[in-house]
């Protein structure tokens, strides 16, 4: 069984026959701004929102540990991925902090849209809500149906001031992701615009060699790092139910199963 739900694997794992593998994939979730919005048009309320929440204890006790914490919107395993930054850490009074500074009132609140159907997210979103709300801003969660968020309201900018974001990657490589998602006019991009962002993008597809390409991508993440354009969440770890018969089975990082040498007992 592929993608088993983190809350069927201890059912799974009790059983005397089931083996639980997992394996990293390239999907990265976040939390998206609109920032044509106030108050998260500040950079300093969207790093105070990064601040605010605990993203390694979310990962821990709503996914199970089945996650990887990331820095940018990709996994390690894609081509452009900066080792050199680290996730925003849990700092709930450096987030007091900023939005002080940003003269945000205590108590404003914020529209969050997550999809009705993802019931792990909005678990993750309640627990956003709670963590916001011990810096003094207030989350109205609002579940939509999945067709309508993704076709109308995201790219329309009518998905709140923040939303969930999920991107799958598999091109292995950031330029498919950064493109689709930075660059202005883009369909999954309704408000964000930044020059410099505009100018590495250009740059970064204006060359072939992979060595000019790091360098480009290294600059990018860190000017997306700094502008907090999301909340980056993690990297999904997958997890696979494997009959105990199954032998040589090696679960695939990006869904493209090779069963060569895999025998059945």
């Amino acid at each position: 069984m592929t993608r088993l739900e983190v809350s069927q694997a201890a059912t799974a794992e009790g059983t005397d026959f089931i083996e639980l593998m997992e394996v990293s994939t390239p999907t990265a979730y976040s939390i998206r701004f609109d920032t044509a919005q106030k108050p998260v048009d500040d950079v300093r309320v969207r790093q105070a929102i990064n601040y605010a929440i605990d993203k390694e204890t979310i990962v821990k006790e709503i996914l199970g540990g089945y996650g990887n914490l990331i820095s940018s919107f990709q996994s390690d395993l894609s081509f452009g991925y900066n080792n050199d930054l680290e996730p925003y850490p849990y700092d709930p009074e450096k987030a007091k902090e900023l939005l002080a500074e940003a003269k945000v009132p205590e108590g404003t609140t914020l529209d969050f849209f997550i999809p009705g159907t993802d019931g792990t997210f909005k678990e993750i979103a309640q627990a956003v809500a709670f963590y916001l709300e011990e810096v003094g801003i207030k989350v109205s969660i609002n579940s939509v149906e999945n067709t309508t968020f993704q076709s109308e309201l995201i790219p329309q900018g009518k998905a709140g001031h923040m939303y969930k974001n999920g991107w799958g990657g598999w091109t292995l490589d950031f330029d498919n992701t950064a493109y689709l998602m930075y660059h202005e006019g883009e369909f999954w991009n309704p408000s964000y615009k930044n020059d410099k962002v505009e100018q590495l993008l250009a740059a970064e597809r204006a060359t072939i060699d992979n060595d000019e390409r790091q360098k480009v991508f290294k600059e990018l993440t860190e000017v997306l790092y700094e502008d907090a354009t999301e909340v980056n969440l993690y990297s999904e770890v997958e997890i696979y139910a494997v009959n105990k018969r199954i032998k040589g089975f090696q679960p695939p990082h990006d869904g493209r199963f090779n069963f060569a040498g895999v025998t059945v007992e």
